[in-house]
């Protein structure tokens, strides 16, 4: 057969213009550019330029009469991001159409009779009245849900990351108080007004949280005449629970607040109602690792963060009381060499122990967190040879079983989504040897604790091991999370739901991990 002609029929092109702007174009509406530098740890994309943005975004396009376009710029892990999306103008006129025909007599007078007392509370009213906008929104958000988890899947970022993101983004939207009858925005108003109050910001951050798979919740008060977002994660702070589930208070009012604060102004839970929202099928659990990885501490401004690794260091003992970090199977992939350059740690105020401490000492300075771990980053790999980060440890110990533990580590990291890992001397069976001007002590045992924090297999596992050389395999030193916490004093993932914790620390199955 010939080739056919290069003359493209007119009824071809105007089917491919209509499937353009009416079905490509609304079902992806939304990327995000980042104006911070390049070596910032959320870069999205080098200069700008993406697949995504080939395809939807040209300053020059046209858009038909029914899209809006938008601009937001909100500032998120000291990164100034910017979206340029827009909003299909039907689904923003008929929510807030639907919102101008909710009839409130309806909802206070379920049964159709209208007496002098309300049949149902303020409480419940406002319950119902959140709930309707967030069914009838659910489908108009949905756009914008599937972009932050392409953003999200695009960047490798973890789910309490993205999670804070979008925190931030809606956080930052000025606060403005409807002039209508609810005096609430529906979730595509706040969106197009770029502006909402208290109770249209916690419902667009609701919804678009649930779209997403996240569990959500709304904290209503009467007294405050105030409304709260409400997260089911892992945190700290103020929370309530639901059905057995707490629910951090998460103020959408103004930028700065963190998951889990509650101002003073607002502070007494008794006059809070929790308003729960219909969940999906499936719902995460977030985990913010980073902040789960730290054991119990009494002053946590006495915490060193480091880039890859955190630690709190004794002067005492002139060296880390414990190291804790989390190591990703991304993170395995990286290819940074080793520095070598071992150095005092300019972040201890006290001053850490220095190379002539270990000079001539006969031991080796054994990190504690491991450079095998922190091959994704110059920087973390740098920092890891900080003698903050070491420990006197036997050759032996250090080249042999120690170094057979972290080769094992990664490969559990390999095998699982991410890993929190917390090592340290054992510094609670003195005394001990010491060694150099600053009189470094030498543990006569280390540990090393594992926290598989994904789901659906939680688990966690321990080790003890003497600082000597030892031809055993690594998993007859395991024990369980409450063992090494009774040996060494420490509290270790305290912020995990009380049922987790006494069940995941209690036991252990080395078969888990095989």
């Amino acid at each position: 057969m010939g080739r056919k002609s290069g003359k493209k029929h007119p009824l071809l092109i105007i089917f491919i213009t209509l499937f353009w702007f009416f079905i490509l174009l609304p079902s992806i509406k939304l990327f995000f550019t980042n104006t911070a530098s390049s070596q910032n740890e959320f870069t999205l994309f080098a200069e700008t330029e993406n697949e995504l943005a080939d395809i939807i975004y040209e300053e020059s396009a046209n858009f038909p009469d029914e899209f809006i376009s938008l601009t937001s710029n909100w500032e998120s892990y000291s990164t100034n991001w910017t979206t340029n999306w827009h909003i299909y103008k039907p689904y923003l006129d008929t929510s807030i159409l639907e919102l101008e025909n909710l009839d409130a007599s309806e909802i206070y007078y379920p049964k159709g009779k209208k007496s002098k007392n309300r049949e149902i509370s303020p409480e419940e009213f406002w319950a119902q009245v959140y709930n309707i906008i967030i069914t009838n929104n659910e489908d108009r958000v949905k756009n914008l849900a599937y972009a932050f988890r392409w953003f999200q899947d695009k960047n490798k970022l973890s789910d309490s990351a993205i999670l804070n993101i979008i925190i931030d983004f809606i956080q930052q939207i000025p606060y403005e108080i409807p002039e209508n009858n609810y005096g609430l925005y529906t979730p595509t108003e706040v969106l197009f007004r770029n502006a909402g109050d208290c109770d249209s910001k916690s419902v667009l951050a609701a919804l678009l949280l649930k779209e997403l798979g996240y569990d959500t919740a709304l904290y209503y008060s009467k007294e405050y005449k105030h409304v709260m977002l409400g997260i089911n994660t892992l945190s700290t702070g103020e929370y309530k629970e639901l059905n057995g589930k707490p629910y951090y208070f998460t103020e959408m009012t103004s930028p700065g607040w963190q998951i889990g604060e509650i101002s003073p102004d607002c502070a007494d839970l008794k006059y809070w109602n929790i308003v729960s929202i219909k969940q999906p099928e499936e719902t995460k659990t977030v985990i913010n690792p980073e902040i789960l990885a730290i054991p119990m501490t009494s002053i946590p401004e006495d915490i060193i963060r480091h880039t890859g690794f955190s630690l709190l260091y004794s002067e005492e003992y002139e060296q880390a009381a414990w190291v804790a970090y989390v190591l990703s199977q991304e993170e395995l992939n990286g290819t940074v060499s080793r520095s070598n350059n071992f150095r005092e740690d300019p972040a201890i105020n006290t001053g850490s122990a220095a190379l002539a401490d270990y000079k001539g000492s006969g031991y080796d300075r054994g990190h504690l967190a491991p450079a095998g771990d922190l091959k994704w980053s110059e920087s973390a790999m740098k920092d890891s040879f900080y003698l903050s980060n070491m420990s006197p440890q036997e050759p032996g110990f250090n080249r042999g079983i120690w170094k057979n533990l972290e080769e094992w580590t990664r490969e559990q990291a390999s095998l699982n989504s991410g890993l929190i890992i917390i090592t340290g001397p054992v510094l609670t069976d003195g005394p001990y040897e010491e060694i150099g001007k600053n009189s470094v002590v030498i543990p006569k045992r280390y540990f090393k604790v594992l926290l598989d924090y994904t789901e659906p297999e939680i688990k966690a596992i321990g080790f003890i091991m003497e600082n000597k050389t030892s031809k055993k395999d690594i998993l007859n030193f395991a024990v369980s999370i409450d063992e090494v916490e009774n040996i060494t004093g420490l509290d270790f993932f305290f912020m995990l739901p009380d049922g987790y914790e006494e069940k995941i620390e209690s036991q252990f199955d080395t078969g888990l991990w095989l």
